[in-house]
């Protein structure tokens, strides 16, 4: 396990100061998998929702969701079922924030962790 808690959330901060763009990814819930989906292939599986969101409310709204949602290193394994990445003006990647099947499982740029607070996914339900 790699870097802490408030690590984390330091990171997803500078990212929110850069961040211009959110291209949101989601796998509907009722689609069943076979194996666990990687962070890559929810960006690229033909059965994904995807929305450009280019609104700095809606932006800053999703980071601060992040920071909210506690997020903690963690082991766990991941089944990727949302992502969020966020880009700079340049369309250069900034920061990535996956969700799991299960309600903590996470990932922010290539660290696991665990989200200790629903505010993720309830602004994911949100929007």
């Amino acid at each position: 396990m790699n870097g802490s808690a408030s690590a984390l959330v330091d990171r997803v901060r500078e990212a929110g100061t850069r961040a211009a763009k959110l291209t949101l990814y989601r796998i509907s819930p009722s689609l069943k998998t076979l194996i666990a989906v990687t962070p890559a292939a929810l960006e690229s599986f033909p059965d994904v929702r995807i929305d450009e969101i280019e609104d700095a409310a809606t932006i800053a709204s999703a980071i601060e969701a992040i920071v909210a949602s506690a997020p903690e290193p963690s082991d766990a394994n991941l089944d990727a079922r949302s992502g969020l990445v966020f880009s700079d003006l340049d369309g250069s990647r900034v920061l990535a924030v996956y969700k799991g099947r299960f309600p903590s499982d996470g990932q922010i740029d290539l660290q696991r962790c665990a989200f200790e607070h629903p505010a993720l996914q309830e602004w994911l339900d949100a929007h």
